[in-house]
């Protein structure tokens, strides 16, 4: 048991115990496999900012130096074949591979932070650089002393150089991938120059410690002997993948500081500033071509991450259509719909930027309440910046990256000014979009109208007794006023005016309805009280509770001059004799639709006149009795009746036209009504020309 443990635990073989076995070897090397895991999640949680990163990596770096002098005073050493003397050495050979290895990870991890920013390149290149140097550090310790002839020898030889080349490349690639100094400012650089000149001293003070005869035998007062030559023993490739790590940070930290130095840009065919206005310049070009807004927010969460701002992103927009108004995802880069609407409570989200009108920003998104599962590792970070146009968000985009702590400063003014830009182009998408929806319904309501005019009586019925002029003006393109004219058997005239609560298209429907309605009973009980009761029955089960119809039913007898009238709620008929003498016909009655029980049939009466020659008879809707002036002043049923008596001679379309004129005059030539407007004149001129038919019967 003490041959096996001992081994895993220090790695050095002493003289007593003897175990240098491949299951051994894999499993001290599981051991710091495990051990790089967990520094990673501990230093997930520490800030990603680019001077953070550097000043924790300087730190880590002291402390290693302060640390590996301590342990190197441990009494114990190796002999020439560097193998250990003592049982104390194999414990000190563990510490001191347990710092370097801490170091080498520790470094590495938090490079990692810079080189990835922003690239969705390097998120490839840094895992197969790592790959690279694991296999190179295990092949290269483990060749035979002795190289094989023939054709093994000439595949190995092959396989050396392959990974040497392919670990050579990788870290070439990512050593230079060093676009954050761009966003870095003033003081920020100086800092950050100041930190990579300390960092490239540590480095060059490690051979001090790490050669088996040290150049420098004290350190601060304390005498050190190399750490190389218990570091080797203990793990021949732990020592190599040291080494490389500990090679590739002093890289990429030369890069750095000569990149700040001498304002050299690490990454020549991207630079921060650069992606941002070329993001800004595409978004620009987008508000000039794009009129649909779903394909506007394609676009901006495509250029978000191709600008290297995210390494997914998405948007939310307000949906307009279903009331209560709910945020929905319209468009996602590098992450799907619905695992985007799985893991976060974006309405949540959305419900804060709308509030606050300002970026929020979560650095961890695995301790906020509004993540709902585990995201995985692509997913660490989170910026939510509102959109719309200032007074009004409706709508927000998703920023994530793949680091905790992923968003400094900098790039906080980054999305503000991406979001600016977003939000016109969506905003003009959306104008566009509404104007042409705008002309859609024009051009419908338009053929609305026509089809409505088209549906009133293009021709009255004419007679040496009876004339007729008719007229209807809805306020809106389409209206619920409603009139027409039936000529019956036996010399009857049936007339209708309606007017239907509200206005518009709603309106319009129900005034169809009831037209139908007229032409079909009209004909089959022609009795206006037995026709609004038929009426009554037939439309109440179509109207909304909201709304009701009021009518006015006329039945003009020919042959006799007997009008019989009845209405439901509607405005009185007016009547003005051939002496100038008026009088309203007041029958009682309610709306169509308002009751369909014994209180609609017990309230409707029926008034029977008999016509005169000369007589005028007016029906109307209130939107002409109600139209106002400039100063406010209602039309009324007295200018009406004055207007009417003053040329009750006239026929019935000359005087028709006078009452039009008339309101446009008092009105001050308003183009359009605040209210649908109809009216109908009928003119009696002679006394009845014939006897009343046999067959004719009474209404």
């Amino acid at each position: 048991m003490t041959t096996l443990v001992w081994p895993i635990l220090f790695g050095l073989d002493p003289p007593a115990f003897s175990s240098s076995g491949i299951g051994l070897q894999i499993t001290v090397g599981a051991c710091f496999v495990l051990w790089w895991f967990v520094l990673a999640r501990i230093l997930r949680r520490a800030r990603s900012g680019p001077i953070q990163v550097l000043w924790h990596i300087l730190l880590t770096a002291v402390l290693f130096m302060v640390l590996l002098v301590c342990v190197l005073q441990i009494p114990g050493a190796v002999n020439e074949e560097f193998q250990a003397i003592t049982a104390t050495t194999h414990l000190k050979g563990g510490l001191i591979a347990l710092l370097a290895a801490s170091f080498a990870f520790t470094l590495l991890q938090r490079l990692r932070i810079l080189v990835r920013r922003r690239r969705q390149s390097t998120s490839r290149n840094w895992p197969y650089m790592l790959l690279a140097m694991a296999l190179f550090s295990v092949y290269f310790t483990h060749l035979p002393q002795e190289w094989p002839e023939g054709l093994l020898g000439i595949l190995l030889s092959i396989l050396v150089v392959c990974l040497a080349g392919a670990m050579v490349v990788y870290i070439a690639a990512n050593a230079f991938r060093v676009s954050w100094v761009a966003q870095l400012r003033g003081n920020q650089r100086l800092l950050a120059i100041l930190i990579g000149l300390g960092l490239l001293a540590v480095t060059v003070l490690l051979p001090a410690v790490s050669l088996p005869n040290s150049p420098f035998p004290m350190i601060a007062g304390v005498s050190v002997s190399g750490f190389s030559s218990f570091l080797g023993p203990y793990s021949p490739s732990l020592a190599v993948f040291t080494g490389l790590g500990v090679l590739f940070g002093f890289l990429y930290i030369l890069a750095s500081v000569l990149s700040l130095l001498f304002n050299i840009p690490g990454d020549p065919d991207v630079r921060l500033t650069v992606d941002e206005m070329g993001v800004l310049d595409n978004l620009n070009s987008l508000m000039k071509s794009a009129v649909d807004v779903g394909e506007v927010a394609e676009r901006v969460v495509e250029q978000t991450v191709e600008g290297y701002l995210a390494s997914a992103a998405w948007i939310v927009m307000l949906n307009y259509e279903n009331e209560p108004y709910r945020p929905m995802i319209v468009a996602s880069q590098n992450i799907s719909i619905e695992r985007a609407a799985a893991a976060f409570d974006t309405a949540a989200f959305f419900n804060e930027v709308a509030g606050a009108k300002e970026v929020l920003v979560v650095q961890q998104v695995a301790t906020d309440y509004r993540v709902r599962t585990s995201l995985g590792s692509d997913i660490q970070s989170l910026a939510v910046a509102p959109l719309g146009d200032g007074a009004v968000v409706s709508g927000a985009l998703f920023i994530v990256r793949a680091e905790a702590y992923g968003f400094v400063k900098d790039d906080i003014a980054a999305i503000r000014m991406l979001t600016s830009y977003a939000s016109l182009a969506l905003e003009y998408a959306r104008l566009i979009e509404s104007t042409i929806e705008r002309e859609r319904l024009a051009r419908e309501l338009a053929i609305a109208r026509e089809v409505q005019l088209r549906l009133l009586p293009q021709d009255l019925p004419e007679s040496e007794q009876l004339s007729m002029a008719a007229s209807s003006s809805p306020s809106q393109e389409v209206g619920g006023d409603f009139y027409d004219v039936l000529e019956l058997e036996d010399g009857k005239v049936a007339v209708i005016v309606a007017d239907v609560s509200g206005k518009g298209t709603s309106a319009a429907f129900y005034m169809a309805i009831l037209q139908g309605i007229f032409r079909s009973a009209a004909r089959l009980t022609p009795s206006p009280r037995d026709f609004l009761l038929q009426a009554n029955r037939a439309i109440s089960d179509r109207l909304d509770r909201k709304i009701f119809v009021t009518a006015v039913y006329g039945l003009v007898d020919q042959y006799t001059g007997v009008l019989h009238l009845a209405r439901s709620g509607h405005c009185p008929a007016i009547r003005i004799s051939a002496s100038g003498e008026p009088s309203e016909w007041r029958s009682s009655g309610i709306g169509l639709g308002l009751n369909q029980g014994p209180l609609f049939a017990d309230s409707l009466a029926v008034v029977e006149h008999q016509l005169m020659p000369g007589d005028v008879i007016v029906l109307y809707t209130d939107g002409l009795i109600e139209h106002r002036n400039a100063d406010g002043e209602e039309y009324g049923v007295e200018r009406l009746i004055g207007t009417v008596t003053d040329h009750r001679h006239m026929e019935a379309r000359l005087l028709h036209n006078v009452l039009i004129k008339d309101l446009a005059r008092f009105t001050g030539g308003q183009p359009s009504y605040s209210d649908d407007l109809t009216l109908v004149v009928l003119t009696w001129q002679h006394a009845p020309r014939k006897a009343v038919p046999e067959a004719s019967g009474r209404p």
